[in-house]
């Protein structure tokens, strides 16, 4: 395993064990630094500590481009993970690092955590010393 894949299951791991909050924020902030805004379809932010210092995750759902098979159109869309210190970007964790399936995995566990789908779906959120019950 990689720096960049042992990153990433140690995000992924705290994602599943609800030390992460996710929040859904949006998806044209932090247009300073995300390429092809645009192409945000949803983003995703959470504050991770690591040797002592804190990071801000940004999780984005991009839709890439459309393509076209038998007459109809196809939008691929592909996760991206930045990881960002003092409002500068350290690293992306994209499909050059991590499989984008595994990418997909985690925005799919975050999406129903996130503080707008849980109201929507009516799921209480958990409050700190819940999760660390």
């Amino acid at each position: 395993m990689n720096e960049y894949e042992a990153l990433y299951a140690e995000i992924c791991d705290q994602t599943e064990a609800g030390s992460l909050c996710w929040k859904q924020i949006p998806r044209h902030a932090n247009s300073e630094i995300i390429l092809n805004v645009e192409e945000v379809l949803r983003q995703y932010e959470a504050t991770f500590h690591r040797h002592g210092q804190a990071y801000k995750l940004l999780l984005l759902d991009k839709r890439h481009k459309e393509i076209d098979f038998l007459f109809r159109k196809f939008e691929l869309r592909e996760p991206e993970l930045h990881v960002i210190h003092e409002g500068e970007l350290l690293t992306s964790l994209n499909q050059l690092h991590i499989d984008p399936s595994r990418l997909g995995a985690l925005l799919g566990v975050v999406e129903p955590q996130s503080n707008l789908t849980r109201g929507l779906l009516g799921k209480p959120q958990a409050s700190a010393a819940t999760r660390q019950a």
